[in-house]
């Protein structure tokens, strides 16, 4: 696998998870819409497609309760277990 295509499995799987503690934390996509200033809309598009920029990804984790680092750390493991790893 190439570097870019694991990059993108990482933060696929980072987005995932950062969805399912947004999830486990009863955080509705408006309240982190408030919290970042922008519409429901606009959060559940960068959900969706999975293409936020960085400090959108960290405002959102910390928002849920969540360190940004454990997502990526947890996504790299799911990541490396999927056979997706750079060779």
């Amino acid at each position: 696998m190439s570097l870019n295509q694991y990059s993108t499995s990482v933060a696929a799987l980072a987005v995932d998870g950062l969805q399912r503690a947004r999830r486990a934390a009863n955080v509705s996509q408006r309240e982190l819409a408030e919290e970042m200033g922008v519409t429901r809309q606009t959060v559940n598009q960068k959900l969706q497609a999975g293409d936020m920029k960085l400090t959108e990804f960290v405002t959102m984790a910390l928002s849920v309760g969540v360190e940004p680092a454990d997502l990526f750390a947890q996504a790299k493991e799911k990541a490396a277990l999927a056979g997706r790893e750079v060779e």
